[in-house]
């Protein structure tokens, strides 16, 4: 107790005025490479099943043709 007589809550007193700041959350950002890789994914589920014969058909004649160049190899080691 202070000389005065009087019980010390002066800091409890201050503590209780103090008020903590308001907590506000920034404004909502729009996320373009978000949004972008979102709909890019979306356009690739939509079209790859389309492509897919496509595709195949690539690999045949890549396929083919790696045939034909090992052919032309083996022709040209013989001379």
């Amino acid at each position: 107790m202070p000389s005065s007589g009087r019980p010390c809550y002066r800091l409890k007193d201050d503590i209780d005025k103090v008020k903590p700041a308001p907590v506000t959350s920034p404004p909502p950002r729009f996320n373009f490479a978000l949004w972008a890789r979102w709909i890019l994914g979306s356009i690739l589920s939509l079209l790859l099943p389309f492509c897919k014969q496509k595709w195949e058909k690539l690999q045949k004649v890549e396929g083919e043709a790696e045939m034909v160049v090992e052919e032309i190899e083996n022709v040209a080691k013989g001379y």
